[in-house]
């Protein structure tokens, strides 16, 4: 009985080995690639993700991202809580607190800034050469277009900047009619004399 099962048992290390050998590299084997819906507009502050995409760090992950073009992140919330969007590179604002509040779900995985005590925001007003050259007196600023983002961050920021210098958002026309996609534009058209960004 002994030697039958020996004459049985011998021929299967080989195919046993086999079979591990085939199991152990398959589990080794490159993870299966996650695809991601996202959207982001072209801003410096989003530099870091477009960066990380053109240096291939994504793909070292196996993510491979697809970018979605809307014109606007207050836009983009409603298609990333419907699923048609996995992530959204953009600033907190209203919109999304109106999401949060009728049920959906967002969470913030990546935040890259940070208005603590001891942090000031940031924001940057754009404007022509030939604006911005010759602005030195706040005052210049009364009774102009700036185009921003309805109850945003953006439009916050603002109107610290316009407190500062002793104005109130209503000493200056806002434009929240025209997309962040076509700001730069309408500024060398002289649609407006500022945007923020």
């Amino acid at each position: 009985m002994l030697n039958r099962f020996r004459i049985f048992f011998v021929p299967l290390i080989p195919a046993l080995i086999s079979l591990f050998l085939t199991l152990s590299l398959g589990s080794c084997a490159r993870p299966k690639t996650t695809k991601l819906r996202v959207f982001g507009l072209p801003f410096l502050g989003n530099a870091p993700f477009f960066i990380a995409e053109e240096e291939g760090y994504f793909a070292e992950q196996n993510i491979e991202v697809e970018l979605v073009r809307m014109d606007d992140l207050a836009r983009a919330i409603p298609a990333l809580i419907k699923g048609d969007l996995d992530v959204i590179l953009g600033d907190l604002r209203v919109a999304t607190l109106n999401a949060v509040a009728l049920g959906g779900t967002i969470r913030i995985v990546a935040g890259i800034s940070n208005l603590g005590s001891t942090q000031t925001g940031s924001m940057v007003l754009i404007g022509t050469s030939a604006f911005t050259e010759t602005l030195d007196d706040p005052e210049q600023l009364r009774g102009r277009h700036i185009a921003t983002s309805k109850m945003s961050i953006a439009e916050y920021y603002l109107e610290k900047v316009l407190s500062a210098v002793g104005l109130t958002p209503s000493d200056v026309v806002l434009r929240h009619d025209i997309p962040i996609t076509v700001r730069h534009e309408n500024l060398k058209k002289g649609a407006v004399d500022l945007m923020n960004s």
